[in-house]
Formats: structure tokens, C-alpha cells, sequence
């Protein structure tokens, strides 16, 4: 399925992949390289420009200009306001004309072939979902990730991407080919910019999505500065409030099981507690007090988080997985002790 340079215009592309953009104007150009070389040439790119206040469009424009072929297939978005992550990519599924949507975020960047063999699996395994490895790429490290779920059910799939199971499953978009159908009907929740890709793929269950598995790393996750533990705020623990709701709202509707509900709050918590303890030392002990208060006055929580923070970052952290053990015990048992359920808001 080798690419054309000579694309028919008028034609439905066969690929849309969106690019969310905010201020990545260090990031952005090997990015954009990466995305206008690819060997698969039936494809259209959106990027959505979340109102960025550094030159990441600038950037943009000048590369575009060294592939002219690619020019008439690239769409630039502007939102009129900052909407976040989660709206952002509902800009771009709602401009996608593909027949299969994939996601990029701005500081990645993909292998040349990396898109035809995506859609080569697909169109020959008549997959409406492919999965691929990924290559996590840190300043001081660069791990190959395996994605193979092992059995290519969607239910065991996402068994696996709320930690029941192993290897665990990352919840992105960005490794994941997905056929345009899938978004039928769906919309990003707004306001919703953490795992928002997550609530997708859950609420994808039990819609009969046909699987395939690509091996090989070929997507580079970048982990900048910006996105590790030293730019987290106590301040914003609500996000995860938005994302539990959400999630209580699909266990609500039957979309997920109760086991898989608990293990992603779970998962949240864990995430949030390790965050909270890989914070700068002088930072984390002149926060810390009121981090506690915090978290004990937010009525927004709910008994059970805010017990379940407190016993988790009372464990002592002596390994990750006894702090993810610890949030899932305590979530499974105190959903059976008291008569609430998570984060409801208070109106």
C-alpha cells in the first residue's frame, strides 16, 4: 500500500490524523517533519490550534511550505478561546473525512512507515481498531512498550487497560487506528482534558469493535519536562473528580463492569498519589499540609476517595504496586461499606 505523491483531492482520504496544538513550539518541527514524510500518502491532517500563545503555528506554516504535496490535505483549526485537550480533538473528529481517525500529540513524532502499516492491517484484517507498540522516549530513558493484549477481544482489552490483568494497556489515542465509525455519535466530554482518550476507548465496549495488533515501535511518546510530576498542582486534584464522574456515569449505563470502574478509580488515585510523592522535596513539604486539608474539606471527593488518598499515602510508598493495591482494596471495600458511590457533585 505504498503512497502516491500525487494525491486526487477530491477523494475521501483514506487517513485523518488530529494534532491537538498548545505551546509546543519546542516540539513541534520534528513532529510536523515526521507527519508530512510518512510513505502513506492518502492522508489528511488536522491540526486544532488551541488558541497557542508561542509561534507552534508559525513553525507549522514554515514546514508546511518544504511539502507542497501535503499542503492541500492540511487543515489548521483555530479554537476561538483555549478549550483544552478534550475539546480540541472533537474539533478535529468533527473536520475528520478519513476512513480511519488516529491521534498525534505535538511533541511525538511516528516512523516514515508507521501510518501504511496501520491501515495495511486494517484494510486486511477488516479491523475497526489496530493496536500498536510505542517507544517511551524520557530524558533519561527509552523503554519499548509492548501493546499486545494477547487475546484480540475488546472486553479483555480493556480488562487490561484498568490493571486488571497484564500487560497493562495504555489508554491513548495515539496508537490506536480506529475506523471514522467508531466516533459516530460520540462527543468529548467538555471540559474533560484528563484521560479523555480513556473514556473513549471504555465507552467503545461492547460495540462488537473488531481487533488487530501491529507489532513493532513505531509512535515516540515523548516525556517532556511540562508533562512529569515537578508540573503537577494540589490544587488541580479536581480533574480527576470530572474523570471518576465520568467514569460512575459509564459504570451507570452499563457500559463498564463494576470491577472495571473500580480498578480505573483506582488507577487515578495511584497515579495522583505517586505524582504527589515524586514531587521537589522543599515543594512537596511546604504544600503538603494543605494538600491534606484539602483533600479532607473537598466535599467533592467523597468519603471514599479521601479515605482512600489518606490510606494510600499512608502506605509508605515502598513500591508502586503496593500503592495501586492499596487504592483498589480500599475503593473495592469501602464501595460494599458505605452507601455512596464516587464523586458525586454537589450542586
Amino acid at each position: 500500500m505504498k503512497g502516491k505523491n500525487n494525491l486526487q483531492e477530491t477523494r475521501q482520504p483514506v487517513l485523518s490524523v488530529i494534532i491537538p496544538v498548545y505551546n509546543v513550539a519546542d516540539y513541534i518541527e520534528k513532529c510536523a517533519h515526521s507527519l508530512f514524510s510518512q510513505t502513506f500518502a492518502d492522508i489528511e491532517f488536522i491540526f486544532v490550534d488551541d488558541r497557542s500563545p508561542d509561534d507552534s503555528i508559525a513553525i507549522l506554516n514554515r514546514i508546511l511550505k518544504d511539502y507542497p504535496n501535503r499542503a492541500a490535505r492540511t487543515k489548521i483549526i483555530s479554537n476561538s478561546i483555549n478549550l483544552g485537550v478534550g475539546a480540541s480533538r472533537q474539533t478535529g473528529v468533527s473536520n475528520a473525512t478519513g476512513r480511519y481517525i488516529i491521534h498525534c500529540d505535538p511533541d511525538d513524532w511516528v516512523d516514515p512507515d508507521y501510518y501504511e502499516k496501520l491501515v495495511a492491517k486494517a484494510e486486511s484484517d477488516g479491523c475497526d481498531m489496530v493496536i500498536s507498540d510505542f517507544v517511551l522516549e524520557s530524558p533519561d530513558r527509552v523503554l519499548n512498550m509492548c501493546q499486545n493484549p494477547g487475546q484480540l477481544e475488546y472486553d479483555h482489552f480493556c480488562d487490561l487497560m484498568c490493571g486488571l490483568g497484564h500487560p497493562r494497556m495504555h489508554g491513548s489515542l495515539w496508537n490506536k487506528l480506529i475506523r471514522r465509525s467508531c466516533y459516530d455519535g460520540y462527543i468529548f466530554p467538555p471540559g474533560l482534558d484528563y484521560c479523555e482518550d480513556v473514556l473513549f476507548l471504555l465507552n467503545l465496549r461492547g460495540s462488537n469493535i473488531r481487533m488487530g495488533y501491529m507489532a513493532g515501535s513505531a509512535y515516540h511518546y515523548r516525556v517532556t519536562p511540562s508533562s512529569i510530576t515537578n508540573s503537577y498542582r494540589f490544587e488541580n486534584i479536581g480533574r480527576e473528580n470530572r474523570f471518576i464522574e465520568a467514569v460512575e456515569s459509564l459504570s451507570d449505563k452499563g457500559k463498564i463492569t463494576p470491577e472495571q470502574r473500580d480498578s480505573v478509580i483506582a488507577g487515578v488515585l495511584y497515579g495522583h498519589i505517586l505524582r504527589v510523592k515524586d514531587m521537589p522535596g522543599e515543594y512537596f513539604k511546604s504544600r503538603y499540609s494543605k494538600y491534606r486539608k484539602t483533600v479532607s474539606s473537598n466535599r467533592q471527593l467523597g468519603v471514599v476517595a479521601r479515605s482512600c488518598l489518606f490510606i494510600a499515602l499512608n502506605v509508605g510508598f515502598k513500591t508502586e504496586q503496593r500503592v495501586h493495591d492499596a487504592a483498589y482494596k480500599t475503593v473495592k471495600f469501602l464501595r460494599h461499606t458505605i452507601n455512596s458511590l464516587f464523586f458525586k457533585s454537589q450542586k
